[in-house]
């Protein structure tokens, strides 16, 4: 079975402890293959004192500042994307998991690493704030 953890802030404690637990958890229930999507990937390339599996840690979904190889047109377009509004994108996107469609545009909303990996994942968790949530919890403003 493949796991996405999704929402993975590396600079905060609370959420590296939040990810530690739910590795050992895992691990404990017979999964060893895990991608984390974390803030910053780069924080964890050695993988400090992770259980002994499979992680692989990618970048947010969202972002889209680690696609470098991109040609003119390519940078332009993820240039543009930075600006677009969260209020647009975001919800059209969560409309369409939620729904189970994959329209056309997920391709243009998401980073690309991060899309490979939610198409092959099983099991998706979100974690973020120091908590597990779902992406049907009610949101607090």
């Amino acid at each position: 079975m493949n796991v996405l953890v999704i929402n993975q802030c590396s600079t905060n404690k609370g959420d590296r402890a939040v990810l530690y637990f739910m590795l050992r958890e895992l691990k404990a229930n017979g999964l060893g293959r895990v991608t984390v999507s974390a803030s910053n990937p780069e924080y964890w390339r050695d993988k400090p004192d992770f259980p002994d599996m499979d992680v692989n840690v990618i970048p947010w979904g969202w972002d889209v500042s680690h696609n470098r190889k991109a040609g003119f047109i390519g940078r332009a377009f993820h240039r543009a994307r930075k600006v677009l509004p969260r209020r647009i994108y975001f919800p059209l996107l969560q409309n369409a998991l939620l729904a189970g469609r994959h329209p056309w545009y997920v391709r243009f909303l998401l980073q690309r690493e991060f899309l490979k990996a939610l198409r092959q994942a099983d099991l998706v968790i979100s974690t973020g704030g120091h908590h597990l949530t779902t992406i049907i919890a009610k949101r607090i403003q």
